[in-house]
């Protein structure tokens, strides 16, 4: 997509990021290529991640403090989910301005019940989520890519102010992202299911190979699906128990339907039934070819 030019059909004048890592930044170097004459200011509790976020673009300057975002048409909040609260009612503490916030948390329902008992302002937040996640972290590994062309997805309440979610998604739509609007709870199920459980599940793997003793057979022995099943066991400690801490009763729910799946596997094997096992991966493999790459 080419960069546009900032004129008065662009949505924003002005964007803040509060939290400069792989998807703050990542924000940052999308909106560097399609509205580069829109002023950028960056904060983050370290200087160093909000000073690399700033050098994307020559519009951009470090804000020393969350006050210094609150005249931004538009903060996008990219902390921790843990954060994620704290952070948005102090950018709404104040009701009468018009800034609109969208956070980036992989977990929507707990933080948007923590906003709305906060903070006065809280119709003015917009709670959003980019599906680009990444194993690797920091704004060193940020890309455009991880916002142009992906799903970013916005869940409004019935509190949500209209305007405060129109502007949220026209300046997505200027991000090229793929909008899709859906409600907190319904994406708080599905994430415990397509990425909050995937990554316990790697993390259990990669640690059932460590409670065995390391010798070279093992370390030879580890198969292709292993290491790709795995890869996200390299992901970030902190932002991974935030996430599970925050959506616990949806992750359980995935957790039980998981194992039982697993069990009626282990099931059939000790049972030699092969015919009942190649019927339930035949119909998996039909559901997983539906949704594609």
């Amino acid at each position: 997509m080419m960069a546009q030019e900032n004129d008065a059909s662009l949505p924003v004048s002005s964007l803040g990021i509060a939290g400069a890592g792989l998807i703050g930044a990542s924000i940052a170097a999308r909106a560097a290529e399609a509205m580069p004459g829109v002023v950028l200011k960056v904060f983050d509790r370290s200087y160093q991640n909000a000073a690399h976020v700033a050098g994307m673009w020559s519009n951009a300057t470090v804000a020393e403090s969350l006050d210094e975002l609150k005249p931004c048409d538009l903060v996008f909040v990219a902390t921790p989910v843990g954060a994620i609260a704290e952070t948005v009612t102090a950018l709404l503490a104040d009701e009468d301005r018009r800034l609109v916030v969208v956070d980036t948390g992989s977990v929507k329902g707990s933080v948007v019940e923590m906003v709305k008992a906060g903070s006065a302002g809280h119709a003015r937040f917009v709670p959003g989520h980019p599906l680009a996640g990444s194993h690797l972290s920091g704004p060193q590994a940020a890309s455009p890519e991880l916002v142009e062309g992906r799903v970013f997805v916005l869940t409004p309440t019935g509190e949500t102010a209209p305007d405060a979610l129109a502007l949220a998604r026209a300046t997505l739509d200027v991000l090229g992202a793929r909008v899709v609007v859906t409600d907190p709870t319904a994406h708080d199920e599905l994430l415990a299911l397509t990425s909050h459980l995937p990554h316990v599940v790697a993390y259990a793997l990669m640690a059932g190979l460590d409670a065995r003793e390391p010798d070279e057979a093992r370390d030879r022995l580890i198969a292709g699906s292993f290491r790709a099943q795995t890869v996200f066991a390299a992901s970030d400690p902190e932002m991974w128990a935030d996430i599970l801490i925050a959506n616990a009763d949806a992750v359980e729910r995935a957790a039980r339907d998981f194992n039982g799946e697993v069990e009626r596997f282990v099931r059939f094997a000790r049972a030699g039934d092969k015919q009942a096992i190649m019927k339930r991966i035949a119909l998996i493999r039909d559901m997983r070819k539906a949704i594609g790459d």
